[in-house]
């Protein structure tokens, strides 16, 4: 593939996937099996899976099958469209850096170290989406811009959401209401959605 491509996946199972370094400018890979899963795992790396630098990326209908990444999804920079994703493994599973926006819906992201590390500057949404099993479900840096609107953050090993606050900030653990009004007013907008049943 090629900056710009359009790469459709239209067999089910799993693909083994080689170069997808070349999408770091943007473009598009659609899952369009008739019967089943599209399945996609690194077939050359174990580093990073898909990397963003710039341009619009888009991810659809897919399963990401990141297990091994140190990173699955990286954004530097651009944006990040993914819609009926499910996306598993990797010790982070999603992560953002500098600029990068993102936005994901009805998607899954489940079994890794770290669901979504979301940097300073970053800034997203995730709309009807299941965060679960991870160590840590969302960690957001100081700086960050995040809306969770619909979702059910849930089931993680240790925390559902960390705010992780610049140097003499408030720190501590809250629950319910106080837990939703700290998220508030460090950028975070969990509008509709469900943080729960996180372990530690």
């Amino acid at each position: 593939a090629v900056m710009g491509d359009s790469v459709l996946v239209c067999s089910e199972g799993e693909h083994k996937v080689r170069g997808v370094g070349a999408l770091a400018g943007g473009g598009k890979i659609l899952g369009r099996a008739q019967g089943g899963k599209v399945v996609l795992s690194p077939g050359d790396t174990s580093n990073v899976f898909i990397s963003l630098e710039e341009g619009r990326l888009e991810l659809s209908d897919l399963d990401l099958d990141m297990v091994g990444q140190q990173a699955g999804v990286l954004v530097r920079g651009g944006e990040l469209v993914m819609e009926n994703v499910t996306l598993t493994g990797g010790e982070t599973v999603v992560k953002v850096v500098g600029k990068g926006k993102w936005q994901l819906k009805d998607c899954k992201v489940r079994d890794g170290g770290v669901g979504f590390d979301l940097g300073e500057g970053s800034d997203g949404k995730l709309v009807s989406c299941v965060v679960e099993g991870n160590r840590v479900g969302i960690s957001v840096k100081e700086g960050a811009v995040v809306k969770v609107e619909g979702s059910y953050v849930s089931r993680n090993r240790e925390y559902g959401l960390v705010l992780q606050c610049g140097e003499g900030a408030e720190e501590g653990i809250w629950e319910g209401e106080a837990a939703v009004r700290a998220a508030g007013e460090r950028g975070v907008d969990l509008t509709g959605s469900e943080v729960g049943y996180n372990m530690m």
